[in-house]
């Protein structure tokens, strides 16, 4: 076939660096906002290669995993920006907006033995029943919601069984972390009224949660294997355990890294596993140890949080993965990209390709790098993979478009995604 090298010329020249560097300011971060949506894995490909340390006029993307990694470790320099909304929602401070101080090496530490490994075998469990239990009932129709009608009540379920929230309406859940977690990761400018929603969901949710600590100190029966029944009798002495205020901040905290991550993760992950009727899915559900590597390869491939913000608080020089370097000045903010930092080519070889080889370090990124990652990653494994292994030993099948595609709040969560059950009609 014959190629116009007109308009091979005219492809070349369409680059995203190239319209990125002919348009204004502010057209310049519409277009990053709009590839971010449209086509991420592509603008990071690019800049990685070409400028992987973007310097915008609202912040600084970096895309190289030396480069994330740096930042992303670098905790004294590096701050989290999520302290404005997190702390005004919870009513005071929690781990992920403190750097390097006691509530952050304290708390972090004790949540992440309350959260212990031995409950991964329980928590798939739990969470394999309840999603059978929402497919059973979704396969007469032919047809399920994976987000909304699958994984989510399998989020809330496990929230009232394993986290200690019942008495809690499930319904309020997902309408208290929403504008929460809306604020905390696009609010850059701090806006005024996406902040007092904030304030009203984080005092209903904290209400909620000061009312459940109460309930269980007043001696209300209910198993003693959840996780506010744990940090209720944790005597570690010394002045070290948390008060009742530090519990219902940290269980507020675990509900909003939680639910819509949870269930996001997951609505990306059977979107990617559909993409690809090569895999003999149906046969690898049938054992867990077998499917989960397709799970985090494909959740390398498309992940549902793709960057990772931080505030430079001091001036500080990045390499940039080359030998130019880059300074970021104090008061900067800074986009980490969690995903380009997983199909760095120095990492991952054919990083476009789904492989099973990569390495751990890669694909743990899902769950966050340094002191902020992920306190409840195992969580988020066991209820993630169960879930969506349950579904594929359903025989799910992508629907035509627009049914068939992910639907989107207005922040950019995915809300539903509806699949096909069964023989394909």
């Amino acid at each position: 076939m014959e190629v116009d090298p007109m308009a091979a010329n005219e492809a070349i020249s369409e680059s995203y660096l190239d319209r990125y560097d002919a348009a204004t300011a502010t057209d310049q971060l519409q277009l990053l906002q709009k590839w971010f949506v449209t086509d991420s894995q592509g603008l990071f490909a690019e800049l990685r290669e070409h400028r992987p340390i973007l310097v915008t006029p609202a912040f600084t993307l970096v895309t190289k995993f030396a480069d994330v990694t740096e930042v992303l470790s670098r905790e004294m320099v590096f701050n989290s920006r999520y302290d404005p909304a997190l702390c005004t929602a919870l009513g005071g401070r929690h781990i992920l907006a403190t750097d390097g101080d006691v509530i952050n090496w304290r708390e972090r530490s004790l949540l992440q033995v309350m959260l212990a490994p031995e409950d991964v075998p329980r928590l798939r469990e739990v969470a394999g029943r309840y999603a059978d239990e929402a497919l059973d009932e979704a396969m007469p129709t032919g047809r399920i919601d994976a987000a909304g009608g699958l994984v989510r009540k399998v989020i809330i379920r496990i929230c009232m069984e394993y986290l200690g929230f019942r008495g809690a309406d499930p319904n309020d859940l997902s309408h208290w972390v929403r504008p929460i977690l809306i604020d905390m990761v696009t609010n850059f400018a701090n806006d005024p009224e996406m902040r007092k929603e904030t304030e009203h969901a984080g005092g209903e949710m904290m209400g909620c949660m000061r009312d459940l600590v109460a309930q269980r100190r007043a001696g209300i029966t209910v198993p003693h294997r959840d996780l506010l029944t744990r940090l209720l009798n944790s005597n570690i002495g010394a002045g070290l355990d948390m008060d009742d205020e530090r519990i219902s901040i940290n269980l507020a905290g675990i509900l909003l890294g939680y639910v819509e991550n949870g269930m996001g993760s997951a609505t990306h992950l059977v979107e990617e596993l559909l993409r690809h009727p090569e895999l003999p899915l149906r046969d690898l559900a049938e054992d867990a140890d077998r499917f989960d590597p397709y799970v985090w390869e494909a959740l390398r491939l498309n992940p549902f949080f793709k960057m990772l913000s931080r505030k430079c608080v001091s001036d500080y020089v990045l390499a940039g993965g080359t030998p130019r370097e880059t300074l970021i000045p104090a008061g900067a903010l800074v986009l980490t990209s969690i995903e380009s930092a997983m199909s760095d080519e120095d990492q991952v070889s054919e990083p476009a390709a789904f492989r099973l080889d990569r390495p751990a370090h890669i694909l743990q990124m899902h769950f966050g790098f340094g002191h902020h990652n992920c306190v409840g990653w195992r969580l988020g494994q066991a209820t993630v993979a169960e879930s969506v292994r349950r579904l594929f030993l359903r025989d799910p099948w992508p629907l035509p478009a627009p049914e068939g595609e992910i639907r989107r709040g207005p922040e950019g969560f995915p809300r539903h995604l509806v699949v096909g059950l069964g023989r394909r009609p």
